[in-house]
């Protein structure tokens, strides 16, 4: 959970609070093992910690740096980052901090991105109703449209649930 102060990890079954920093921003994203978090937002970069010990173990951005959401792949090897202004889609490699990619094509700010399970394709989603779907390797965009208000359902793409469904109300995705 992150608020603009604070980010805490609760375990869901006995509700304890387990971990909890400081925050500069209100995203963070727990990894699937649940032993790792990233927490940032508006005002700076991007900050991962152990969650048993509390320990710093990275930072990925720089000064300046504010991201919308923040995800880690299913191997956890990867972080995915929704930047704002502008900076589209970015893949960071979670072992030495460095950018790995940048997906930029939309002519709005992305608003959501999924990887697919084994990483090799990437969907964004923008403002404007567009959906750009980014193969990885090799890197490039492989297919682009637009979503108009309706229900989707995503049967062909494999998003990192496995499955995806879309709702557009007046070009917000939810």
């Amino acid at each position: 959970i992150a608020t603009l102060r604070r980010a805490w990890v609760v375990d869901t079954d006995t509700g304890r609070e387990v971990f909890a920093v400081p925050a500069d921003g209100s995203t963070a994203a727990l990894s699937k093992d649940g032993s790792k978090v990233v927490t940032g937002g508006y005002l700076g970069p991007l900050t991962l910690w152990d969650v048993r010990s509390g320990e710093r173990l990275g930072t990925f951005g720089q000064a300046g740096f504010s991201s919308l959401a923040v995800q880690f792949s299913e191997d956890e090897r990867t972080l995915v980052v929704i930047g704002s202004q502008g900076s589209g889609v970015l893949l960071y490699d979670i072992a030495s901090g460095r950018e790995q990619l940048a997906l930029r094509g939309h002519e709005a700010p992305v608003r959501g991105a999924s990887l697919s399970r084994d990483g090799s394709r990437l969907a964004s989603y923008a403002a404007d109703g567009t959906v750009r779907v980014w193969e990885l390797s090799p890197r490039g965009e492989v297919a682009g449209f637009e979503l108009k208000p309706g229900a989707y359902t995503a049967d062909g793409v494999d998003f990192a649930s496995g499955r995806a469904t879309a709702y557009v109300f007046g070009g917000e995705l939810r």
